[in-house]
C-alpha cells in the first residue's frame, strides 16, 4: 500500500480542533475499511502558526483518502503520494543520533 499526505487549512476561528479532526477521521476510516476499502489513518501534524494540518494515510488510492476526508466532513486542499523515511532517532546533546552505531 502507498502512503498519502493530506493537507487541510484549519483556521483558528472555525473552532475545529485537531482532536476533533482525528476522531472524525478515525470513524470515517473504520466505516470505509468495514466496507472493504483499505485506508489507515497513521499520523497527523498540526502547524498552528500556518493554520495547517497534515494527515498521513496508508491507502489503496488517493480516492480512498478523499472519501475518508469527505465522510469526516473535511475538505482537503491537497492529497499527494508521500514517501516516509526511516526514523533516525532523536539527536543527543553531543550531536549523535541515539540508537545508531557510528562505529
Amino acid at each position: 500500500m502507498r502512503k498519502y499526505l493530506a493537507e487541510l487549512y484549519l483556521a483558528r476561528r472555525t473552532g475545529l480542533g485537531v482532536d476533533t479532526i482525528a476522531a472524525r477521521l478515525r470513524e470515517a476510516v473504520e466505516e470505509i475499511s468495514a466496507a472493504g476499502t483499505h485506508v489507515v489513518f497513521l499520523q497527523s501534524i498540526y502547524v498552528p502558526d500556518d493554520e495547517t494540518w497534515f494527515g498521513l494515510f496508508e491507502a489503496e488510492s488517493t480516492d480512498a483518502v478523499e472519501e475518508a476526508a469527505r465522510r469526516a466532513g473535511l475538505s482537503c486542499e491537497r492529497i499527494a503520494p508521500a514517501a516516509c523515511l526511516p526514523d533516525a532517532g532523536p539527536v543527543t546533546s553531543g550531536g549523535r543520533y541515539e540508537g545508531r552505531n557510528d562505529g
